[in-house]
């Protein structure tokens, strides 16, 4: 699946740069001194599921520009900034690994390969606004009652869930110079020691905090695969009044997420267009001695798996949060 879409993400590259309206959109080609390179997409996690059970969770997520551009006129003097634009393709992946059961086995709770648009600086505003289309599955195999019930070594994490979705998001960031982590007035007043030179050096694109909000607008669609097959959400291994749909809890996302390169702290809000059931996941990192990322996260809402998308849960999950920041 993950092959069909790379490759077909790759034939709308070719015929986008021919179309002309996708012509008239792009202001210049990139620099010669501009080399595209990987980069995360959701935040990179590793870390251990706290209660009776407890258990590694990790994230895997990258994105790369594919074909980077500058539009909405971006200003072209700062290659990161001018040239954040562009097509890219994204992969994020979510597993487990349960210390408690024979062999320790690792569990794939979510992959989501992808490819999106992202308009950068549009307006000459920090504003980036992004269009896409994603498959989001569990890569698990059970899909009949029967199939459940013959397995009776947790059959519940190998429940198998797909859909594809459109995606329309915006994001936007703020300056928060009162949250700096040290000022050049603070700076300049330190002793001049090999110490504060070597450790407390002041760097304003890594001392300067910044909000991003940001809004997306997921649309699940009826097949999955690029129409191959019909999307799986059903419970099917027991009997319910009225069958649960992804849309009921998933498809409305709103996020603020503080940081610089010292602390992130991130709030994410998700709901359903068809029905109002809200979740709620709060992440809070802080880099100990400015390089070991130490993080706490806090889930209160339905899933998170996408096996379980429609029960509602809580967990705390303490690790680590791998990110790296530049000044936006």
């Amino acid at each position: 699946m993950i092959e069909k879409i790379l490759a077909i993400a790759g034939t709308a590259a070719v015929l986008l740069t021919v179309s002309p309206a996708f012509a008239a959109e792009i202001q210049a080609s990139a620099p010669a001194d501009f080399y595209p390179g990987v980069s995360s997409y959701e935040p990179a996690f590793f870390g251990w599921v706290v209660g009776n059970d407890p258990y590694v969770h990790f994230q895997v997520s990258i994105k790369y520009p594919f074909l980077p551009f500058v539009a909405c006129g971006a200003n072209t003097t700062t290659a990161f900034i001018g040239y954040k634009s562009g097509l890219y393709v994204a992969y994020t992946g979510i597993y487990d690994l349960i210390w408690s059961r024979y062999s320790s086995p690792v569990i794939s709770r979510e992959q989501t390969p992808g490819f999106f648009f992202d308009f950068n600086r549009c307006f000459a505003l920090p504003l980036t606004v992004t269009l896409g289309y994603f498959h989001d599955s569990n890569g698990q195999a059970i899909d009949t009652r029967e199939e459940y019930v013959a397995m009776s070594d947790h059959p519940q994490d190998y429940i198998s869930r797909g859909w594809d979705y459109l995606l329309l998001g915006g994001s936007y960031v703020l300056k928060l110079p009162w949250l700096d982590t040290m000022s050049e007035r603070d700076y300049l007043r330190l002793p001049r020691t090999k110490l504060h030179g070597t450790i407390f050096n002041y760097q304003p694109n890594l001392d300067k905090s910044n909000m991003t909000v940001s809004a997306q607008g997921l649309w699940f669609l009826e097949k999955q695969g690029f129409g191959i097959a019909w999307r799986e959400e059903r419970v099917f291994w027991e009997d319910v009044l009225r069958q649960p749909k992804r849309s009921d809890y998933d498809g409305v996302r709103v996020r603020f997420m503080i940081q610089n390169a010292h602390y992130r702290v991130t709030e994410t809000l998700r709901t359903g267009y068809t029905a109002l059931n809200l979740s709620n996941d709060l992440s809070i990192t802080f880099r100990v001695r400015k390089w070991l990322p130490v993080s706490v996260q806090w889930h209160a809402g339905y899933g998170p798996d996408l096996a379980t998308y429609q029960v509602y849960s809580q967990r705390i999950t303490l690790g680590f949060e791998l990110y790296d920041y530049k000044e936006q």
